[in-house]
This record gives structure tokens, sequence and C-alpha cells, in this order.
């Protein structure tokens, strides 16, 4: 009973606790101008996907919080993703990142801070292309 037991829990520990999808609002075409003078374009978010240049991840995990700090502004969310870069397939490494969004000059934008991982730290900053004025 107890190799049963212990055979269940590391089942349990490689498959991913919160498997949400991201909502809808973060879906799509984004940019970013973190870089100064050069925007990055052709970053993409899909429900279980995110692309930028140079590098994708497969979202393994999205678990909402409800921040004190975040009371009427929105959800954050706490994403778990799988990433790697362009070229030969390979395991990627994990990485774990705050995602919220906000409205800033009436449009949408991403906030998204590193919390482990290759994109610790850092607080990046997506747009979307051209308007996207909020509901």
């Amino acid at each position: 009973m107890k190799r049963i037991m212990a055979a269940l829990a590391l089942l349990a520990s490689t498959i991913p606790a919160h498997a949400a999808e991201l909502p809808e609002a973060y879906l799509g075409n984004w940019t970013s101008d973190d870089n100064g003078d050069v925007e990055i374009t052709g970053i993409v978010i899909g429900p279980r996907t995110y692309h930028e240049p140079g590098y994708n991840c497969d979202i393994r995990s999205v678990q909402q919080r409800a921040e004190a700090g975040t009371v009427g502004r929105g959800p954050v969310y706490l994403v778990e993703m799988r990433c790697a870069g362009e070229g030969p397939p390979s395991r990627g490494k994990l990485v774990r990142e705050v995602w919220a969004l906000r409205k800033m000059d009436n449009n949408n934008v991403l906030a998204i801070a590193g919390a482990s991982g290759a994109t610790f730290p850092s607080i990046h900053l997506l747009r979307r292309p051209g308007k996207d004025q909020v509901q």
C-alpha cells in the first residue's frame, strides 16, 4: 500500500496542479519597447503558448491570485511555462512569471514580472499593436 501511495504522489507531482488557460483578454498579438528605441513585434500569446522572436514557451499552469493590492484593478496570474529558444528541439527551462493586465492611457498593457527561472528578475510591458481601446 505504501508503494502505491508513493507512486500516486510521484505521478501527481508531475501533473500541473492548475491547468487553466489564460483569459481571452490576454490572447493575441503584442509588442514591446522595453529595449528603448527598438520595438519588438511578433509577440503572440495563445491559450497555452507564449511566443516572441527567438523564444517559445508552453504554458503549463495558470493560477489566478487575488492580491490585496489589486482590488478593483483586475486579477493577477501566476503563469508557469517551459521555455526554449528557437532551433533544435530541447526540453526548455521552467519559468514562473506574474502577469497583470492594466489600463494605461486607455490602452491595455500587459505587465509581466519574472518570479523564477530564466526571466528572473525582470519586468516587461507589452502593448497591443496600434490602438487598443479598453472597453
